[in-house]
């Protein structure tokens, strides 16, 4: 399959010369000289990658990212970011709002062509990996943190039916969850590093998946690392399990943790348990499934391995002699 990448850049040269380097290699090239047009054209062309530049003449390239990267349609198209703004916290701004990858100006095409064919793999890794996942926020690195949480709300919003406006609330709640972590890790002087999440998603038509589990994401937070916990039992010696709040728990400010499970929709599991980790779950009704449902979200999960619907074979997508569904 062809790899198309969509270059948004208000420097026309720049841009085409871009588009030079791309066909070089066999690369598709769409091109889009502000951020409005770009977001238009993302939409449109379903691209593999974006190539956006910051400094645009209407919105600035870190809303024309955080918009990609908030909505369902685009949430998993990788956004390289390629700007003269390099300081430490340019880049960090940038992977909070949801890029795949930074590039300084001037740069080297050699290099944009790696950083895009990376983009490309991890796009793929994305269609194609198990409904399931383990990912640590450390708060030692925000680079590293935010390219994990992106990749773990392309996934959810990618195979899940939300809309526009719970993928943007989904974005912004793990966003202050790390903007907590890292708080943390910066000023305090105990043993806290960080979290561990492990989730799964689980879904079905039937609203309830074949081992009795209701249609939904299903989390599990723990403290990062033994150190983290012990320091945990410390803190918290002579209280109940269930006495400890949730986030006090994980080493965590609660009202942040609170508000992060309101906005990301959160409830306790059945089988939420009051030592260490926290259990909770985002329920997706079945009634929800059907009409949101396309050819990329995956319907059903059996334990965990995923089963895809078969794809669709269409006249109107079909080229001379080729079948899409592969059956012929």
């Amino acid at each position: 399959m062809a790899t198309n990448v969509l270059v948004i850049e208000d420097d026309q040269e720049i841009n085409a010369l871009i588009g030079e380097y791309l066909g070089l290699e066999n690369i598709g090239y769409h091109r889009a000289t502000s951020g409005q047009e770009g977001i238009s054209l993302a939409r449109a062309v379903q691209p593999d990658v974006v190539v956006l530049d910051l400094m645009l003449p209407d919105l600035d390239g870190y809303e024309v990212c955080r918009r990609l990267k908030s909505a369902r349609g685009t949430v998993n198209i990788p956004v390289i970011l390629l700007t003269c703004l390099c300081q430490d916290g340019d880049r960090i701004r940038g992977f909070e709002c949801g890029a795949f990858g930074h590039m300084a100006k001037p740069f080297q095409p050699d290099v944009l062509l790696q950083k895009v064919i990376a983009a490309v793999e991890a796009k793929r890794m994305l269609d194609s990996h198990a409904m399931f996942g383990h990912m640590q926020l450390t708060g030692r690195n925000a680079e590293t943190d935010y390219a994990a949480i992106n990749s773990l709300l392309a996934d959810l919003s990618y195979r899940c039916p939300f809309d526009d406006r719970t993928t943007a609330q989904l974005r912004e709640a793990f966003v202050l969850l790390e903007q907590g972590i890292l708080e943390h890790a910066g000023t305090s002087q105990s043993a806290f590093a960080g979290i561990t999440l492990d989730y799964a998603i689980r879904l079905s038509p039937a609203g309830r998946t074949d081992d009795g589990q209701l249609s939904g994401i299903y989390f599990n937070f723990a403290p990062g690392t033994p150190a983290s916990a012990a320091f945990q039992s410390k803190t918290n010696a002579g209280k109940t399990g269930s006495a400890i709040p949730t986030g006090v728990r994980l080493g965590l400010d609660q009202a942040t943790w609170d508000k992060f499970i309101a906005l990301a929709g959160l409830q306790p599991t059945a089988d939420a348990d009051a030592t260490t980790s926290v259990r909770v779950f985002r329920p997706i009704p079945a009634s929800t499934l059907i009409p949101a449902i396309d050819g990329n979200v995956i319907t059903v999960v059996a334990s965990n391995h995923a089963v895809a619907p078969a794809p669709a074979c269409s006249t109107k997508d079909k080229k001379p002699g080729e079948c899409r569904c592969h059956k012929n």
